[in-house]
């Protein structure tokens, strides 16, 4: 991995984040905590300096299927599967509702767009404003305008 990349929590991340599903230890936990999908490899290791073997604990992370590199999401997903990965990781444990209408939703870059605009609705009106916007510009990034 190269300082620049972006490590994103896959939905066993997601899983471990919301719900504790697989029981991480503390000291995994935190660093898995840390990932946020936006925060370059190179800045983490500065978060981190201070939390002990923690390159040992993030390569574990990877090796578990906890994280992966942005890159690794990107390049190998579908528009419609990068757009479930962006609610999962906006929206959390409230993604359900978003999640299951973009699952719904045609392949063409079209249909999503429209499924992107009713999902933004529904995150204004039973999330937040803020989540809304996010999501909205997350998805014209990986759509194009």
């Amino acid at each position: 991995m190269s300082p620049e990349s972006l490590l994103v929590r896959t939905q066993k991340g997601r899983e471990e984040i919301d719900e504790r599903r697989h029981h991480l230890a503390p000291a995994l936990r935190h660093v898995l905590i840390l990932i946020d999908g936006a925060t370059r490899l190179a800045d983490l290791a500065v978060k981190g300096e201070r939390i002990p073997n923690f390159r040992e604990s993030l390569d574990a992370l990877i090796a578990q299927g906890f994280v992966t590199e942005d890159g690794a999401v990107a390049a190998g997903g579908t528009p419609k599967a990068r757009l479930i990965d962006a609610a999962h990781r906006l929206l959390g444990k409230n993604a359900g509702k978003v999640v299951s209408k973009l699952e719904e939703s045609a392949d063409a870059i079209d249909s999503l767009k429209v499924t992107v605009e009713s999902a933004a609705k529904l995150i204004r009106l039973t999330i937040d404003e803020g989540k809304a916007v996010e999501f909205a510009e997350a998805a014209k990034a990986i759509l194009g305008r």
